[in-house]
């Protein structure tokens, strides 16, 4: 069972400034399934442009896999038995697509499926919580969460929003949509070679052989990502105790969001890790990542912060058959197995009842997101000396490295290829179908939030147009000459579907000038599919005093 993709650009595109872990993660989603999915690639795309971008980015992993593409407001086409009766959307905001389910369809036609990323922003929030509870979404839908916690933060909103409808609207029933546990998946294959990139790669960066590297992947965030505080400590204690001749690097393959950051992680670098080689790389350069994958011996990543929510780059780390040493934090307790692929370090955070005051700054936007984030994560704490420990076994150990290293890369390959992850995203979707087909179908209904301009704002104008209304050509011995000079204007041409065709025009004069005509003579004597754009164009036809509308006398 397959899905048609949601293509929106800003969920796949990695080349980019500001590069996020979700970016990476829909591009190897979208590669995943031009690869591994059951049937033609299909992309929802709101234009045919667009579409063609998706494909273009995939077409490497394609084959002769068939592909195609269908406008998203004509999403009844995902209807079974000629549509794959999903849509995947790579975020969890749902809301509008549901709501246009309702509007085309009822609600059983379809399934809707997203994925988490963060849960700290206010709009992550907002559609984890209050989106879920309230918009028009399905048993046979769901919010995919990419680590245990994850689901487990979204069962803590939906239930906490949940009793507070109850005690103020009496509110009972709830529909939700599924929320799975399915991880986010690497490509394995592409880490493949990189032990013959090795020798290579740690000459390019002056790395001795009796030397250990560590490496971090990811954008070099103090407040946003990883605070590298308890990592520059450790690392300096554990070069401290290495035998003259040896050096302790620490590659940094990353990117900054501004001056501030870098400035930030040197200044802490010279004042607490002196005795550490630290090399900034620019990490969303293909090639300088290969090179930095093939040169590292332990891979570090320390996050302390709430806007982590799987971490992608351990798992990845594993497939390129590198130690990891992470802390005890959401998504890294899914993916690493303490001992085994790698070490947990410890973290510790303040209980509930304490972050009340930075809850009302983040709703009344005095903070921003990453001052949120930031502010959480000042308060939360690695335990330095268990990175030391960690940091140290692993530097001096290298049979440990080896296997650690060769554990997390058999896991990977078992459980975070996306070939086996694709396949979990197909059985949930063949899931949701049988909860659909079980389900009686849903009249189609107008989303209250999304009303009919023409109905929410009805009593804004003088009249509204009526079959009893009288047309009749306005001022002018040329109606169509007018059109044509009225419809290249472009204060008439902000819609360009809203003016009649110029066949429709034409037809519509010639049979004015027999004398006036009935709105509901000229929409009846019109193809009932054009008949609801006519009344529309008509009434532009008034807007440009082409003709002229009016009750009878």
């Amino acid at each position: 069972m397959t899905a048609a993709i949601h293509y929106a650009p800003d969920g796949y595109i990695t080349a980019r400034q500001d590069l996020k872990g979700r970016h990476a993660a829909g591009y190897g989603f979208l590669r995943g399934m031009a690869r591994w999915s059951q049937g033609p690639l299909l992309l929802a795309a709101r234009n045919v442009e667009e579409a063609r971008q998706g494909l273009g980015l995939v077409a490497a992993d394609l084959g002769d896999r068939p592909v195609g593409w269908l406008p998203l407001e004509r999403m009844q086409a995902l209807r079974p038995p000629s549509g794959p009766g999903c849509l995947f959307t790579p975020g969890p905001v749902l809301a509008a697509l549901a709501r246009t389910r309702q509007r085309l369809d009822g609600g059983a036609g379809w399934s809707l499926c997203g994925v988490t990323h963060t849960t700290a922003s206010a709009r992550a929030m907002e559609a984890l919580s209050l989106s879920l509870l309230t918009a028009p979404l399905e048993p046979w839908d769901a919010v995919i969460c990419t680590s245990s916690v994850v689901r487990a933060t979204v069962q803590r909103m939906l239930e906490a929003l949940g009793q507070d409808l109850h005690q103020r609207l009496g509110a009972s029933r709830f529909v939700v949509p599924q929320l799975p546990v399915i991880p986010l998946g690497v490509h394995c294959d592409d880490y493949a070679g990189l032990p013959e990139l090795r020798p290579q790669a740690r000459a390019a960066l002056g790395i001795a052989p009796a030397d250990v590297a560590l490496l971090f992947v990811g954008r070099m965030s103090f407040h946003g990502k990883a605070n590298p505080l308890p990592l520059y400590l450790a690392a300096q204690r554990v070069a401290e105790t290495l035998p003259p001749g040896r050096t302790l690097h620490l590659l940094e393959a990353g990117w900054y969001g501004g001056e501030k950051q870098v400035n930030g992680f040197a200044q802490a670098a010279a004042t607490l890790m002196p005795g550490v080689r630290r090399q900034p790389l620019e990490g969303r350069n293909p090639d300088t990542l290969r090179s930095a994958w093939a040169a590292a011996d332990v891979f570090v990543s320390l996050s302390d912060n709430v806007q982590e929510t799987f971490g992608l780059t351990p798992v990845e780390a594993m497939a390129a058959g590198l130690p990891v040493v992470v802390t005890d934090w959401d998504g890294y307790r899914d993916t690493v197995r303490d001992g085994v692929d790698g070490i947990r370090v410890p973290t510790l955070m303040p209980p509930g009842g304490l972050g009340e005051d930075i809850a009302l700054r983040h709703d009344l936007d005095l903070d921003s997101y990453d001052q949120y984030c930031g502010t959480v994560s000042q308060s939360t704490a690695v335990d330095t000396g268990a990175v030391e420990q960690a940091l140290r076994a692993l530097v001096l150990s290298p049979e440990l490295r080896r296997r650690m290293g060769q554990a997390g890369q058999q896991r990977a390959r078992q459980t975070f290829d996306w070939k086996t992850v694709i396949g979990q995203y197909e059985a949930l979707w063949a899931a949701l179908a049988e909860r659909r087909r079980a389900a009686a179908d849903k009249p189609r209904q107008a989303p209250p939030l999304r009303l009919d301009p023409f109905a929410l704002f009805a009593g804004y104008p003088s009249g509204l147009l009526r079959d009893d209304l009288l047309v009749t050509l306005g001022p002018g011995p040329d109606p169509l000459a007018a059109f044509r000079q009225r419809r290249a204007l472009t204060v008439a041409a902000i819609a360009p579907q809203v003016p009649p065709t110029e066949a429709e025009a034409a037809a519509l004069f010639a049979r004015l000038r027999a004398g006036p005509l009935t709105v509901g003579t000229v929409l009846a004597e019109t193809p009932p599919e054009r008949q609801a754009a006519l009344a529309r164009g008509l009434v532009w036809l008034m807007k440009v005093d082409l003709i002229r509308i009016r009750a009878s006398s």
